[in-house]
């Protein structure tokens, strides 16, 4: 996570993995990972979202009714998100897309799974919230927002830790309970914020 927050060091790594996976950002690159690696099978029985499925639901979920608005539960690292995005930013050309047009709402319990999926949305210039909570109990530890502040679909998207006050809790339909809460405003101010839950 630490990395997320320090732009210079965050922007090598976006580079690295972006040479590193021949640019192609229309995937989620860490789901073969996650899926042998951390996925709880036996105690929480757990699975990431297989590609084909993930491409399925993309295909039957038009996010173009919504206009260019998603929500998902139960996260993970993003893929599904990633292929819905990439389906929807496809429906443009590449001169009239901007990250505008999408807005993404996606929330996430488990504790490993959100530094990938704050990742996943960064390196690819989204914008959106990401809810680190219980999408049940409405408990959460955190909450991030993502902005691609030039809306260039060719930059990253920065990241701001959303205050744990009672106007986002209201906002987000959350109860913060982390004391680990640590003030990073890298990209906009509280009325950006506010315009954004908005949208």
């Amino acid at each position: 996570m630490k990395n997320l927050y320090d732009k210079d060091k965050r922007e090598k790594m976006f580079k690295e993995l972006l040479e590193a996976n021949d640019y192609n950002v229309d995937f989620d690159w860490f789901y073969e990972y996650f899926q042998e690696e951390h996925a709880d099978r036996k105690n929480k029985k757990q699975d990431f979202t297989p590609e084909s499925v993930a491409s399925l639901l993309t295909e039957l979920s038009d996010v173009e009714e919504n206009n260019g608005l998603y929500y998902e539960c139960c996260a993970g690292t993003g893929g599904i998100m990633i292929r819905n995005w990439d389906h929807y930013r496809r429906k443009f050309s590449p001169f009239d897309y901007t990250p505008d047009l999408q807005y993404a709402v996606v929330e996430e319990l488990s504790d490993r799974c959100i530094p990938f999926l704050l990742l996943n949305m960064m390196i690819r210039g989204m914008n959106g919230v990401v809810v680190h909570g219980d999408c049940l109990t409405r408990k959460c530890k955190n909450a991030y927002f993502i902005c691609n502040v030039n809306n260039d679909h060719l930059q990253f998207s920065g990241i701001t830790n959303v205050p744990h006050t009672e106007y986002f809790e209201e906002e987000l339909s959350v109860k913060f309970e982390s004391p680990e809460y640590v003030e990073h405003k890298e990209l906009m101010d509280v009325e950006l914020i506010q315009d954004l839950i908005h949208r």
